[in-house]
């Protein structure tokens, strides 16, 4: 027995977007009628992203109608119809987390915010590692921008809530090191290169002990130790 289904998608619908919708759409369903009536109607329908135009619920009350529209031309229910959400099938709207870029220092200080995770768990135990890589989020965030005065403090405040280790006091030393590392390059980027070399130590010093599994990154080593050999050759010897 064969299947016979029809795939269709990026209708984009959007309201006060007549066109489409009286138009493009309605031909839609009149083929799939004709179709019905010539033996060759779908036994599936397969509706695969961008749905919508931008997630708003009165973009899917209109692809509601045009979905029933569909599958009556068809003499199918509403069982046979499959929808799968693509990118704008979201309200990007509805919290900071659905935001596609940011491109300012605010929304990045609003978006990696650690301040929930400063409170620690349901026990009030704080894993200093997750809220060091949140702090470290937002040094690169800031750092993007050029701003290196400011990504400097969070990099600074990232290595130092990671010192004190996870929920187990466990430490992360490669991970630390990333972030003296970044420290390093914000500093030699405001022209303070004699610390900036201080911290490059400091990185190579942590990740030549591992992660937490004391197991070592040699590829990250690396470029610390290279930032570091062309640190000295600027700077001389301390």
């Amino acid at each position: 027995m064969k299947t016979c289904w029809l795939h269709v998608s990026d209708f984009h619908l959007r309201e006060g977007d007549a066109y489409d919708r009286d138009v493009v759409l309605r031909a839609l369903t009149l083929s799939v009628a004709r179709y019905r009536k010539e033996g060759r109607a779908p036994d599936l329908i397969f509706a695969t992203g961008d749905i919508a135009y931008s997630g708003k619920a009165g973009e899917y009350r209109l692809a509601t109608v045009f979905f029933d529209a569909l599958l009556n031309s068809a003499g199918l229910e509403r069982r046979h119809l499959f929808v799968i959400p693509g990118n704008h099938d979201c309200d990007r709207q509805a919290g900071r987390w659905l935001l596609r870029t940011l491109d300012s220092r605010e929304s990045a200080d609003t978006y990696f915010a650690p301040a929930e995770s400063q409170r620690g768990n349901v026990y009030g135990r704080v894993d200093h590692e997750g809220v060091g890589r949140s702090l470290h989020r937002v040094g690169v965030s800031i750092s993007s921008l050029g701003d290196f005065g400011a990504a400097r403090s969070w990099f600074e405040r990232a290595a130092s809530s990671k010192e004190l280790g996870n929920v187990h006091g466990r430490i992360d030393h490669d991970s630390l090191g990333r972030s003296l590392h970044q420290v390093a390059v914000c500093l030699s980027n405001l022209g303070d290169l004699a610390s900036a070399k201080a911290y490059l130590e400091r990185a190579v010093a942590a990740k030549q002990r591992g992660n937490v599994y004391g197991r070592v990154d040699h590829g990250s080593l690396q470029t610390s130790l290279l930032a570091l050999s062309e640190s000295s050759a600027t700077t001389g010897p301390a």
